[in-house]
């Protein structure tokens, strides 16, 4: 398991090489919270570990950072299941909130128009 680990995260750095620097290393932070909660939001998992639980807190607080964060967050959330092939289960992201008892205040999705992230967000403001 850790050398597919190992893969994934060779393979997801590869996909954000042409990122710029800031971008390059937010969408590593993302990877390394985020990781934990693939293996339930594929359905391979019967419940997120804790570390996925935990690790959404400061992926909420990434979302926050600044105007661009929910929306690069949702890039790098595309990214990861695309160079990962890990299609997320629709369902297993809604059970996500409850199992985790957590606001998500980030998109996750396999495809979605990231750019209308933050128009959301400032609508809302």
């Amino acid at each position: 398991m850790v050398h597919i680990s190992i893969i994934r995260l060779s393979l997801f750095l590869l996909s954000c090489a042409l990122c710029r620097g800031d971008e390059f290393t937010f969408c590593v932070d993302v990877y390394q919270h985020f990781a934990n909660c693939i293996g339930f939001l594929e359905g391979l998992a019967p419940e997120p570990p804790r570390a996925c639980c935990n690790n959404l807190l400061t992926l909420n607080d990434l979302a926050k950072q600044n105007q661009f964060g929910p929306e690069l967050l949702c890039r790098c959330i595309e990214d990861i299941g695309y160079v990962m092939d890990a299609p997320f289960v629709p369902s297993r992201i809604e059970n996500l909130r409850g199992e985790c008892q957590v606001h998500l205040s980030l998109p996750i999705s396999n495809a979605m128009n990231c750019s209308m992230v933050n128009l959301g967000a400032r609508q809302h403001k």
